[in-house]
């Protein structure tokens, strides 16, 4: 299992935007907004840059909602370019200025989101990466319900890449086996005190399975003690002869 883990990839999604902010009656300042991030991992499946991941890792990519974004990275630019204005409101004042400003029309029309798909490799190297088949995942929501199966496939131009190795059968495991959870938690992939080089090491925590189970479309679920928070979504968990048996997908708190 842990000669697999340099085909271990750390996979990011970031959206920004560029803005034009008119904070009054001044002149309109020009602003770059800070991005929003979402952070997961994935296994490379073939050597030329195949790599399977969670689809609900890149759904903010793929099924980007430029609405919410565009209000969402609108507050964050008109924070950034209305500082000065902003200053001396109390802090429920100045939220709700910060609203009624990102909400206005020269704002919102003012506002280009800018979205990027990036997978980065167990030796730090990174690589634009583009989705070629994507399931989103299964969810219930105000009563509608999609049975997704939460997987995507995406592409990186790379040649000669580790693979990991997939299991025949994920069937063949057995109450309380062990499994290896094997990726990127986000605490410890943007942890302060950690170099960069560190960043890009995958992690690993070991647990046992618990359970046998079925998501909400149906599909089977191994439910397992070992630790999974985000970030890890996506990642391979490995049994104890080293196969992929199947990826970390959703926890309970």
């Amino acid at each position: 299992m842990f000669r697999a883990k340099p085909a271990v990839v750390m996979i990011g999604v970031q959206v920004g935007a560029t803005a034009t902010v008119h904070c009054g009656a001044g002149v309109p300042v020009s602003v770059r907004a800070r991005p929003a991030g979402w952070l997961g991992s994935g296994s490379i499946i073939h050597p030329d840059g195949f790599i399977v991941t969670n689809g609900h890792v890149v759904q903010p990519f793929y099924e980007m909602d430029d609405a919410a974004l565009t209000r969402e990275l609108g507050e964050k630019a008109v924070v950034e370019g209305c500082a000065a204005s902003l200053q001396g409101l109390t802090a429920d004042d100045r939220t709700r200025q910060v609203r009624a400003l990102a909400a206005a029309p020269a704002n919102r029309s003012g506002i280009s989101l800018e979205k990027s798909l990036y997978v980065s490799l167990s030796n730090g190297k990174t690589y634009p990466a583009a989705v070629k088949s994507y399931s989103p995942p299964a969810y219930v929501r105000l009563g509608e319900k999609e049975y997704g199966r939460d997987v995507a496939i995406l592409k990186i131009e790379a040649k000669d890449l580790p693979v990991v190795r997939l299991a025949r059968h994920g069937t063949n495991l057995n109450l309380s086996q062990t499994v290896f959870v094997t990726g990127y938690p986000g605490v410890v992939a943007a942890h302060e005190l950690l170099s960069r080089a560190s960043r890009f090491e995958p992690s690993v925590t070991v647990g046992r399975v618990s359970g046998f189970k079925e998501d909400v479309g149906g599909q089977r679920v191994i439910q397992t003690d070992a630790a999974i928070i985000q970030g890890n979504s996506g990642g391979p968990v490995f049994d104890d002869r080293g196969e992929v048996v199947g990826a970390a997908n959703f926890t309970s708190t």
